[in-house]
């Protein structure tokens, strides 16, 4: 059991992937409920009980039905007990296809929505059975975690999770296992990482960026919560190290 004051929701995510848990993470805040499940320390599929969560809901504010469709297909899957997307292609209004891209973003609003949760109870069953689903998140766990914080967090939130680091000297860590994770970077932000070697500390790193001040703080944090990045009290030049 634990809580999201004090273990943000993207560092949490690291965690799970650093212990490769398998397992379903459940969520609570308020009267909103939602698992997510892991394989190998991946989120692969969630559930939610958001009412504006449910597939329909998310093809309308996609663009991809209309508002009569959604409701018409809700009456009609009461009437024969079906799941909505089937319902959706009965009636024409989308095709096999496109209810497969439908279902990859409702997965994704169920879980970008979690990056907005500033506290809420978790609790982490490891004997949860795995889900057989047709569709699944399919990204990188430290893509998950530079979606969700460019999605959810401001730049204040990210200066105040970064504030106890700010006088630590930062340097790409050697562990291959985390340097080498999938983030996605555009060509500046990726020469503002490899820039990260050990001289500075992340008051001078931040001070010193070419990239605007949210991105900057973005990318920093997100180094940070992966593990991309390692701190010192000591100034500690790569070049050094090497040496």
């Amino acid at each position: 059991r634990g809580n999201l004051s004090p273990e943000p929701f993207p560092e949490l995510l690291h965690r799970l992937y650093r212990q490769r848990t398998n397992g379903a993470l459940f969520l609570l805040k308020d009267k909103i409920k939602k698992i997510v499940y892991f394989k190998n320390g991946t989120p692969t599929y969630i559930k939610s009980n958001m009412l504006s969560e449910c597939l329909g809901k998310v093809l309308v504010a996609e663009g991809m039905i209309s508002e009569a469709e959604c409701e018409d297909s809700l009456t009609r899957m009461r009437a024969v007990r079906r799941q909505q997307g089937t319902v959706l292609i009965e009636m024409g209004v989308i095709s096999p296809q496109n209810l497969v891209v439908g279902l990859e973003l409702q997965l994704r609003h169920k879980l970008l929505d979690v990056f907005t949760w500033q506290h809420g109870e978790t609790l982490l069953k490891l004997d949860a059975p795995s889900l057989r689903e047709t569709v699944s998140l399919g990204m990188s766990t430290a893509g998950i975690i530079a979606d969700g914080v460019e999605y959810a967090w401001s730049t204040e939130r990210l200066a105040e999770a970064l504030q106890p680091q700010l006088d630590q000297y930062w340097t790409l860590t050697d562990n291959p296992e985390f340097r080498f994770q999938e983030l996605p970077l555009d060509e500046q932000e990726q020469a503002f990482a490899d820039d990260i070697d050990g001289s500075k500390t992340l008051r001078q790193i931040l001070d010193a960026a070419f990239l605007p001040a949210g991105r900057a703080h973005w990318v920093a944090y997100v180094l940070w919560a992966t593990a991309m990045v390692e701190s010192s009290p000591k100034c500690r030049p790569r070049l050094e190290r090497e040496a």
